[in-house]
């Protein structure tokens, strides 16, 4: 007894299509057979999925006011630690097994995700303005700007003991 290979060995592992049933336009069927069918097989589209460094969170490195700010309107799912970027008008099945509909291959070179991608990948200039920056570098400048005022406190603190110290000296020799 022979078997025949799975459906999800053939496709190298991706996951099982669904299938619709297309009906060939009705013919003689004098024979009694059933007409003959084609079968499609659909995927779900896999949306734009975002790549985050290890360690890091999508929620926090996501930068979401500066989506916000450019009005871009893509859904956003996270499922499992993984942000994947979907435009609103997905078709939510596609042809290609793992691949991507044709409204969602339409963002997945959009400049402004590329720059985001950018960014995530290899960090962000300091001259970018806060709303653009994600809420985990929002948190870094806080606390770098924390450390410059506590520095600046201290020489200010230190200067006026100098200034305190010399003046008493001055006194001194009155």
């Amino acid at each position: 007894m022979e078997h025949s290979p799975k459906m999800s060995d053939i496709l190298g592992g991706q996951p099982l299509p669904q299938q619709q049933q297309q009906q060939c336009p009705p013919e003689d069927n004098s024979d009694g057979d059933p007409p003959p069918q084609i079968m499609k097989h659909v995927w779900p589209c896999q949306g734009v999925r975002i790549d985050f460094p290890d360690g890091t969170s999508p929620y926090i490195e996501w930068p979401w006011e500066e989506q916000v700010e450019l009005s871009m309107l893509w859904d956003i799912c996270i499922e499992g630690g993984i942000l994947t970027v979907y435009t609103p008008n997905c078709l939510k099945s596609t042809t290609q097994a793992g691949g991507l509909c044709l409204n969602c291959q339409s963002i997945q070179n959009n400049q402004w995700l590329c720059n985001i991608q950018s960014c995530i990948s290899h960090g962000i200039a300091e001259t970018i303005p806060y709303k653009y920056l994600s809420t985990s570098r929002l948190i870094e400048v806080l606390r770098w700007k924390d450390h410059q005022i506590n520095t600046l406190k201290l020489c200010h603190l230190n200067t006026n003991k100098k200034v305190t110290l010399l003046t008493d000296s001055n006194l001194d020799y009155k």
